[in-house]
């Protein structure tokens, strides 16, 4: 049987596409990815790099006939766009069976800047024969759009590589942060709620990994604590390393699609907690696997951080919880067969018609 060719169009710099890409060549599956943008990331060597001419906003537009000579050259079985928007308008255009995964900001914050981009959304969402969501929340927002049939397949993680391997020697509570320094992950409201902690009884620390534009902003905010520290990006490899050097995991979101470093927290058993926002509370379970609060309320982040600082038993039975959690519900492996059993039946139909 030959090979089952894919061909993706995606930003080459996102991590979550060439993460599906190398996933899907190990399972013997031929990957072709089309970009507009640089490669920024590891792609497998068995992967072959597509680039269009225009890097740029109007790129999306001006590639189009590029990309649609490249399609009926290679002519895959099915076509894989990830994330609407730029790369979901120009995968509209091309006329094979194809699959658009929607990531988040495409869908929640998108549509909402002008009428225009409303539309244009709705146009490009029922070009498609199969859209794909990464969580329950964002399957509902993106159904205002479109009546086309909408599949959950959630990122899922490494639950081998995403494990805490390490056993604390000190005292020290640490509780971190790893995200773009954005104002939409609101690391600004973590920041004000761990200078609100008046706890004596320990010596706390937080720790913000990442860059983003507001990483000069968060550090003047963060100025006059001496316990909070910056730590610049690292690969996505190094972060189960720096999770099993924390007691507490936090993600503030204003808004969230899904929630992937929540879940590779819990999956390195550490206690959770997140704003009441989108996919969150589909990933971190209320008084199970961490503790929710609703979204700006600084008050409330630092009453949870208080009773997970104060209550070892608890942090503990949490981050087990969401270990076990985690490994039942976002496996990374199931969410590769999940997702080429999808592939799989779209192609049956196709060759049956």
């Amino acid at each position: 049987m030959d090979k089952i060719k894919i061909l993706i169009i995606a930003s080459g710099k996102s991590y979550h596409a060439t993460r599906w890409a190398n996933a899907l060549v190990k399972k013997n599956i031929k990957v072709y990815f089309y970009t507009i943008h640089k490669f920024l990331r590891p792609l497998d060597k068995e992967i072959f790099r597509l680039k269009g001419k225009f890097n740029n906003k109007i790129g999306y537009i001006l590639n189009i006939p590029d990309l649609l000579k490249t399609v009926n050259f290679l002519n895959p079985d099915l076509v894989h766009v990830h994330c609407a928007g730029g790369y979901g308008f120009m995968g509209s255009f091309i006329k094979k069976n194809k699959i658009l995964s929607l990531y988040g900001s495409d869908i929640f914050i998108a549509p909402n800047k002008n009428i225009f981009s409303k539309m244009i959304l709705k146009y490009q969402l029922n070009k498609y024969t199969l859209i794909q969501s990464t969580s329950k929340s964002l399957k509902l927002e993106a159904k205002k759009y479109t009546k086309r049939e909408i599949n959950i397949i959630p990122f899922g993680i490494d639950t081998d590589q995403f494990i805490n391997k390490k056993n604390k020697t000190d005292d020290i509570i640490r509780i971190g942060i790893v995200k773009k320094l954005e104002e939409i992950y609101g690391i600004d409201i973590l920041i004000n709620a761990f200078k609100k902690l008046t706890n004596i009884n320990y010596k706390i620390e937080l720790y913000i990994v990442g860059d983003g534009s507001q990483k000069f902003n968060l550090k003047m905010l963060a100025a006059q604590d001496k316990n909070i520290f910056f730590k610049d990006a690292i690969p996505n490899k190094m972060v189960p390393d720096f999770l099993s050097n924390l007691d507490i995991f936090v993600v503030p979101s204003r808004s969230e699609s899904f929630g992937v470093a929540a879940i590779e927290a819990s999956s390195c058993s550490l206690p959770v907690i997140a704003s009441n926002v989108g996919g969150l509370p589909e990933v971190v379970i209320n008084n199970k696997t961490g503790l929710l609060f609703e979204k700006e309320d600084v008050e409330s982040l630092t009453k949870k951080l208080d009773i997970l600082i104060e209550d070892f038993s608890l942090r503990k039975n949490l981050g087990i919880n969401g270990r076990t959690f985690v490994e039942k519900n976002f496996n990374w492996k199931q969410s590769i067969r999940d997702q080429i059993n999808i592939y799989k039946k779209i192609i049956d139909v196709k060759k049956n018609k």
